[in-house]
């Protein structure tokens, strides 16, 4: 809608995935401007914001309303809450699962004191506003449900990658991102940069896939059958997580994780810390071993 920001009108978000450099800063964005993404990083974007801690970078699901505070000339807010607290909109890629309507439908408030106001969920459209073509490609990330976008603006395509990389589980699907962008190349590509080098001479060490890790982590958990064995990776990233989980199916370990992993925790024999106790995980046993959490998983087609 028109917010009145000096660059027009904004019809959408486009996010990526759900890294808090991507989605931290969500809290100011006008709740009326729909958010597009995959299935998956809503779902995960809303456990995450239910299991952590309240402040400005987790508000990306739904919102503490906030108002000027009086004779302030605008330069304070604070939370209102007498307000009706507003869930996001969002527009996913594919269909929205019935189970994921009804996820952001709930209230994440206990009691009745506070009023909760779904947003609304709703496949994304093929074309934004006055008609603008976007296109959406999976792609391989730590965190699942990343995706890439391919606008068609008046120039030409413009493409933007996000984060990507090959070495995943899902590389395959970065490899079909490059064949789209080959098949139609764009006049614009924007990618991120944390491996770029500007030097030719700089060799390139080899790389290591999340087959690799998943190998050599399995042989030093092997290797220390009657020790605790702590891994250390970061909090979003789902596919070394169920990495770990695969491994201690294999050595007959039980993964424990500590409360802020466990919406991204894949069943069974997970286990939570808890100020020192450790609890079992509420998930039910999945239809197989390295099938995705039933909550997360994308539509098919």
């Amino acid at each position: 809608g028109d917010t009145g920001w000096p660059g027009g009108r904004i019809d959408a978000l486009l996010l990526t995935h759900g890294h808090l450099d991507h989605c931290g800063a969500m809290a100011f964005l006008d709740p009326s401007i729909p958010v597009v993404a995959s299935p998956t990083t809503v779902a995960l974007l809303r456990a995450w914001q239910e299991s952590g801690k309240s402040d400005l970078t987790s508000e990306v699901t739904y919102l503490a309303p906030r108002r000027e505070v009086a004779d302030s000339g605008g330069r304070l807010i604070e939370t209102d809450r007498s307000a009706a607290k507003p869930g996001r909109e969002f527009r996913t890629i594919g269909d929205a699962p019935t189970a994921l309507v009804g996820l952001l439908d709930r209230s994440p408030y206990s009691g009745d004191r506070t009023r909760f106001e779904p947003g609304k969920v709703a496949p994304a459209p093929r074309r934004l506003g006055d008609g603008l073509r976007v296109d959406a490609y999976p792609v391989d990330h730590s965190v699942y449900g990343a995706m890439a976008f391919v606008l068609e603006a008046d120039g030409g395509p413009v493409a933007y990658s996000g984060d990507l990389r090959f070495h995943g589980e899902k590389g395959p699907q970065t490899e079909a991102f490059v064949r789209a962008l080959e098949s139609r190349p764009p006049e614009l590509l924007i990618v991120e940069g944390t491996r770029l080098t500007a030097r030719d001479d700089v060799p390139h060490p080899a790389q290591i896939s999340e087959d690799d890790v998943q190998r050599n982590c399995r042989a030093r958990v092997e290797e220390y059958p009657d020790r605790l064995v702590v891994a250390d990776f970061g909090p979003r990233n789902v596919e070394r997580l169920r990495r770990f989980r695969r491994i201690a199916l294999a050595t007959g370990r039980q993964l424990v994780v500590t409360p802020g992993r466990l919406p991204a925790a894949p069943p069974p024999r997970v286990g939570s810390v808890d100020r020192g106790r450790s609890r079992p995980g509420r998930h039910a046993d999945p239809p197989g071993a390295d099938d995705p959490h039933p909550a997360l998983a994308r539509p098919r087609g």
